[in-house]
């Protein structure tokens, strides 16, 4: 059985899930979960989505570069 603080923070998180998606949702944004490989990030880097450095790109940096590029970018129709 679980100790009563951690069931409370499982619990707290799970809401916290619950509204992130909730308002996520009101406003018409979707959330999703994208695998990316090296040459993906290069590209971006290349693009001019991602400023280069030299540490590695935190997950927000990653997701706000393709948000903007999918919302502002001029994509290719696919072949």
């Amino acid at each position: 059985m679980l100790a009563p603080n951690t069931e409370a923070k499982r619990i707290e998180r799970r809401r916290a899930r619950w509204r992130r998606w909730y308002w996520d949702d009101k406003r018409g944004v979707a959330t999703v979960g994208v695998r990316y490989s090296g040459i993906g990030l290069n590209n971006l880097v290349r693009a001019g989505w991602l400023p280069a450095h030299r540490e590695a790109y935190t997950d927000a940096e990653i997701a706000q570069a393709i948000t903007e590029l999918i919302e502002h970018g001029e994509l290719p129709r696919r072949r």
